[in-house]
């Protein structure tokens, strides 16, 4: 017997493909916490990295990101190959030289976010130097 595609239903939500365009994309996106208030904007964004910033941006950089018709600070929390469906727009600028925090800080971060049920943004501001928040 032939098996029949199944149809997918209402809530399924689509898995994320990697990209199959075929060109050397990978390593060139990032996850990004904004800086911003907002039960909304407690998400991972996903951004181009331009090509002047590619060998500049770690783990806890502290980027300037598009957000609608604004710009916005925001936490590099992670890399992905991963392409979204929804447009991709590039990081705008490396705001500190250096990263504010490490790996082990961002899974701090995620940890106190869990535990004390708040938002990542919250938790990874207890992580800035004095004076820099």
């Amino acid at each position: 017997m032939t098996e029949r595609p199944t149809q997918p239903r209402l809530l399924d939500t689509p898995t994320p493909q990697a990209s199959d365009a075929g060109e050397d994309d990978a390593g060139r996106l990032v996850q990004v916490i904004v800086d911003q208030p907002g039960g909304a904007l407690d998400r991972e964004l996903t951004y181009a990295v331009p090509a002047d910033l590619e060998d500049r941006l770690e783990v806890g950089s502290y980027v300037l990101v598009p957000l609608g018709r604004r710009r916005v600070p925001g936490w590099v929390v992670a890399f992905t190959d991963i392409v979204p469906e929804a447009r991709i727009r590039p990081v705008a600028g490396l705001l500190v030289d250096d990263p504010v925090f490490d790996q082990r800080g961002l899974e701090l971060a995620r940890w106190m976010a869990r535990y004390y049920l708040c938002p990542l943004r919250d938790c990874l501001r207890c992580l800035l130097p004095p004076g820099a928040g």
